[in-house]
């Protein structure tokens, strides 16, 4: 089977993630350095790998350094004894198609 190569941003993502806390990668801009800084941000919030783990990303001399800052902490609800699913889902955040769900109705 072929497997396509991964992206620019998904090979910086698996990068952080086996980077240890304090550590950071150096990525050299390629154009305007605002701009890759602000894409990269963004990017790397839509990697499964990297959507828990905290990070910074700075501009130094003209580079963007992203610091690996350890990871968020995670929020389990759904083994909360006595809560249901949609109970669950209001807490976490949820939305339906009417806009936030309330756990009566």
């Amino acid at each position: 089977m072929n497997q396509k190569p991964p992206s620019k941003w998904q090979s910086i993502g698996q990068r952080l993630a086996q980077c240890k806390d304090g550590e950071y990668i150096v990525v050299e801009p390629e154009g305007d350095v605002d701009q890759e800084a602000r894409k990269l941000r963004c990017r790397l919030d839509r990697i499964a790998v990297c959507r828990l783990i905290r990070r910074s990303v700075k501009i130094v001399d003209g580079k963007i350094i992203v610091t690996r800052l350890g990871l968020l902490p995670v929020l389990v609800v759904f083994g909360a004894p006595g809560l249901s699913a949609a109970q669950a889902g209001v807490l976490r955040g949820h939305r339906g198609v009417h806009g936030w769900q309330s756990a009566r109705r």
